[in-house]
């Protein structure tokens, strides 16, 4: 029909053709038509030219079809995109409707930067500087985070193909859930780290090459140690030893193998019961050794003294007899 209807209207038409080959493989063709004019003129005949152009329509489908699901993902995805101009003014808005948002996202295209941005929020003044920056080719991000959520802003030059600058190009992601959960793990580690300094305890660890990567507790200052002091000592310098029949080294050594094991040792005029484990990254592979060490000092005098009174009690039970007569 288009083809009918350019050679009515006397003009070249072109149209896209699929055909199946005798393997049947699917095949595009581009088919134009030509009038042929006299010296007048006049349409004296058609010309027909058909090209194959299966792999230009395959690059074009694809292309689609990545933009398609490029679309898709920015409506699922916690990210939005906006374009501005040299003027700060919003040229493009595409995206998740974050909840720092103030309307429709939709309907910032238009509008200034200094409109959008909320009149009581601190980041402001840094927002606009990051702009700024940009339009002189500079990148920059900032994290704000504010009642309604948090986001991580990237700002970054707008280039046309010649490289000019024709304004800028913000990226805002929802990290609300990552800062939340990051703020929960400090809070977590700062009551663990609490605890660890009040127990009187040691824990320490070192490396596949016997190197101490950490050592924390108050049970440190009983061995006149503060923490961390050791970090980057071999094991074998601060035990004076690197038999391996040594309680301590051969405990570690178990350990590095994948072993747990556990033992008595006495440190200057302290008792500890000593804890060695593997230290495993999150595949559970053995990167280590863990220890832990509690101060027993007191249990063990306490447990002697009495033990020191059941004898003499018993010496004076055996010697009874003789006293009253």
């Amino acid at each position: 029909d288009k083809i009918r209807d350019a050679i009515r209207a006397r003009v070249a038409c072109s149209i896209l053709l699929q055909r199946v080959t005798d393997d049947g493989t699917r095949m595009w063709v581009e088919m134009t038509t030509y009038p042929i004019r006299n010296a007048k003129g006049s349409v004296v005949n058609w010309m027909a030219v058909r090209r194959d152009v299966t792999e230009r329509k395959r690059s074009e489908d694809a292309r689609v079809a990545s933009e398609s699901r490029l679309a898709l993902l920015m409506t699922q995805l916690p990210v939005a995109i906006l374009t501005y101009d040299r003027e700060l003014r919003i040229t493009s808005a595409s995206g998740a409707q974050l909840p720092t948002f103030r309307g429709e996202l939709a309907t910032y295209v238009g509008r200034t930067l200094r409109d959008v941005l909320p009149p009581e929020s601190p980041y402001n003044d840094a927002i606009i500087s990051m702009h700024e920056g940009a339009l002189d080719g500079e990148s920059s991000s900032i994290i704000k985070d504010d009642p309604a959520g948090s986001v991580e802003t990237f700002v970054e030059p707008f280039r046309a193909s010649d490289g000019e600058i024709l304004g800028s190009v913000t990226v805002l992601v929802d990290v609300t859930e990552s800062r939340r959960a990051e703020a929960a793990l400090r809070a977590l580690e700062s009551k663990s780290r609490m605890v660890l300094d009040q127990m009187p305890a040691m824990l320490w660890t070192i490396d596949n090459d016997y190197r101490i990567t950490s050592s924390k507790g108050a049970g440190l200052a009983g061995l006149g140690l503060k923490p961390d002091e050791l970090v980057g000592t071999s094991l074998f310098d601060y035990l004076k030893s690197d038999d391996p029949e040594f309680e301590p080294v051969n405990a570690h050594r178990l350990g590095l193998r994948g072993d747990s094991s556990s033992y008595y040792s006495t440190w200057g005029d302290r008792r500890l019961r000593v804890h060695i484990e593997p230290l495993r990254d999150a595949d559970g592979s053995v990167t280590g050794s863990i220890g832990v060490a509690l101060d027993i000092t007191a249990e063990i005098e306490a447990q002697e003294s009495i033990i020191a009174a059941e004898s003499r009690l018993a010496l004076l039970v055996r010697q009874l007899p003789a006293l009253m007569w």
